[in-house]
């Protein structure tokens, strides 16, 4: 009979996703995300499948987190001109913070990284990239509609 999990499946995914957003895929071991997550290597490898698995899981932890925020500045209330600003000055203020060790913004790094050669990277920063520049033409058309 297989033991039941003892960790927070979601709070794995954040703290793998902080390690590879701090030190990128390559520069990421599985002993990194092995002291950052808590987890054993056979827990790692028996819930995620291994390094590259739980990379594709933090991509996604991004789109729904970071993302969603970015979505979220350019649907508060305002004028499309302050909207715009609130999401670009929030989204530079935080891709230039290395306060928590981070270092830009982490669908860019995965871009320039390996989304050139890996189908699966690639589709998901573009589902963050697309989602962002939807969101930005419906509020610039707002914006041009209300002159």
């Amino acid at each position: 009979m297989a033991r039941p999990r003892q960790f927070d499946e979601d709070r794995v995914i954040t703290a793998a996703m902080d390690t590879f957003w701090r030190h990128g895929y390559e520069g990421t071991s599985t002993r990194d995300l092995c002291d950052s997550t808590g987890l054993g290597p056979s827990s790692l490898y028996n819930t995620f499948g291994g390094k590259r698995e739980l990379y594709l899981r933090t991509l996604e932890r991004y789109y729904e987190t970071v993302t969603a925020e970015q979505i979220a500045r350019l649907n508060e209330p305002g004028s499309a001109k302050e909207r715009l600003r609130a999401m670009m000055l929030h989204s530079l203020d935080s891709d230039l913070d290395d306060t928590d060790g981070r270092r830009g913004c982490f669908a860019m790094n995965a871009a320039a990284a390996a989304a050139a050669s890996d189908p699966d990277d690639k589709r998901a920063v573009r589902r963050c990239f697309d989602r962002v520049e939807d969101e930005l033409c419906a509020v610039v058309g707002a914006g041009q509609g209300a002159g």
